[in-house]
């Protein structure tokens, strides 16, 4: 399994337990009849194809308006090892993605892309921690609103990046 040599542990969803400490009385954190704090999980093995901020229009809707930092895994390296994850697919699309979430709180995990078989693009905000993040490429910059920054060194495309 991938983990940065500074975490040594699992990729989780969210909040670990004892980080939830400071919001556990949150409106957000859903508890089950015995008053445990219920979270889907996840975790997922190397290797990280790239690492993304995407500036298209459809992941800055569901961003809240932020370009959508993200990781390009492979799909059969990702698992939810706690609960399940419900699915949304656009229906008046020929080609829709599918997009995953968490069914106690509805945080979007990760989308499943036809451009990108046996892929998935994961939210690098639902790990524990994502420090270690650094964006390889900004893409879909047609769409970047004057707000958004790039940072310097990463570079930038109209659309995606050109194939090699």
């Amino acid at each position: 399994m991938w983990v940065p040599q500074f975490l040594q542990k699992n990729r989780v969803l969210g909040f670990s337990k004892s980080s939830l400490a400071n919001v556990f009385n949150s409106p957000f954190v859903t508890r089950n009849l015995s008053s445990e704090i219920t979270i889907e999980a996840f975790e997922f093995d190397d290797p990280i194809h790239s690492q993304l901020l995407c500036h298209c229009r459809e992941c800055r809707y569901l961003s809240g308006g932020e370009p959508n930092a993200s990781i390009v895994i492979s799909e059969d390296k990702f698992r939810v090892t706690k609960g399940e994850l419900n699915t949304f697919v656009r229906e008046d699309l020929e080609n829709p993605r599918t997009r995953f979430f968490c069914k106690n709180c509805g945080t979007h995990i990760c989308v499943k892309s036809p451009p990108r078989p046996g892929m998935l693009v994961l939210k690098i905000g639902t790990l524990d921690d994502h420090s270690w993040f650094s964006p390889q490429a900004a893409i879909f910059c047609v769409d970047q609103q004057p707000f958004h920054q790039i940072p310097a060194n990463v570079p930038s495309f109209e659309k995606t990046p050109p194939p090699k």
